[in-house]
């Protein structure tokens, strides 16, 4: 019998990983960024891990004896040393196709509210002295916006990219991308029209939407030497890993009114901490858009599958390294 553990925090009860692997119990290990009890580590087949924590090299070099795999339970791997894991034979996977209309909905969720300022306005009516804004109010003291005709700029065109572009043509919107990694032709075939750089994007989006993932070429790719690149006037939305906006520069912008406003479901450090406060014009969720009970119950299904494939030496359907 195999003994997995899952790494992270946990309160759920673990019976679709435990059918689905044939175990009797999976232990739940929860650390401090840093921990790392060896001894214990070193008693397992699998992990299925969380985002919360990093796994090194080190780490991996020192349970590279029994461990097969690790399953990352969600999209990005980018707190897992997948290269130094491949060179020790240590295979390393994710769960790329769960969530994928979450997501997209979520980032369409954020720029209405930004275009159109619906959360904002609500809030003047919840409260002890509620609020009615009336239109002289709206025409004065808020920048609302159509969303028809607007030019969406998308930064990643995966699967949350394509399902968010295909929503925002839904809206009238104007899709463009940016994306080194996709073929030109994928661009016509949905409809919308391929920049052939950052920065010709920026400077021609009205509404900016990431969906990349992170690692050590792109992070910061947003940033103070591009950021005033952007349309003055623009809203940025991040849905995908807080990262890749250097979150400094984003205030900057926000504060002395060259961008209109932001949305960040993710943050440079998690869990956030209040720094950005004071920055107005700033929507803030708690990297939540992935989240539905039906996206999470695929996942935890279709990570627990791929670690049982790793395990029985099959072939790994989401292998990354």
């Amino acid at each position: 019998m195999y003994k997995v553990a899952m790494l992270g925090k946990f309160d759920g009860d673990l019976s679709i990983e435990k059918s689905i692997l044939g175990v009797d119990s999976i232990d739940i290990i929860e650390m401090q960024q840093g921990d790392w009890p060896e001894l214990i580590m070193k008693q397992y087949d699998g992990f299925l891990a969380w985002h919360d924590l990093y796994i090194s090299k080190e780490h991996l070099e020192s349970i590279k004896e029994k461990l097969k795999g690790i399953v990352r339970l969600g999209v990005g791997f980018d707190n897992i040393d997948y290269q130094r894991a491949a060179e020790l034979k240590i295979q390393v996977s994710n769960v790329p196709d769960y969530g994928t209309s979450e997501v997209a909905d979520s980032a369409i969720c954020h720029m209405l509210n930004l275009l159109r300022k619906n959360h904002e306005l609500g809030y003047k009516l919840k409260g002890d002295n509620p609020t009615y804004v009336t239109p002289t109010a709206m025409r004065q003291e808020y920048r609302i916006h159509r969303v028809a005709g607007k030019t969406l700029g998308i930064i990643g065109l995966g699967r949350i990219g394509t399902a968010t572009a295909l929503r925002a043509k839904a809206f009238e919107m104007q899709v463009q991308y940016y994306d080194p990694y996709i073929k030109p032709g994928q661009a016509k075939a949905l409809g919308i029209v391929q920049k052939d750089s950052l920065e010709e994007l920026l400077s021609t989006s009205d509404v900016i939407s990431l969906h990349c993932f992170l690692d050590d070429s792109n992070k910061h790719m947003i940033n103070i030497d591009n950021i005033y690149k952007i349309k003055k006037g623009a809203y940025i939305v991040n849905t995908a890993r807080g990262p890749l906006i250097e979150e400094n520069a984003l205030a900057s912008a926000l504060l002395d009114g060259h961008l209109l406003g932001a949305a960040l479901d993710v943050q440079e450090v998690e869990p956030y901490e209040g720094h950005l406060k004071h920055v107005p014009n700033l929507i803030l969720t708690p990297h939540c858009a992935f989240y539905s009970e039906e996206a999470f119950e695929e996942m935890r299904i279709k990570a627990a599958q791929e670690l049982l494939r790793i395990l029985k030496g099959e072939k790994p359907k989401y292998k990354i390294n």
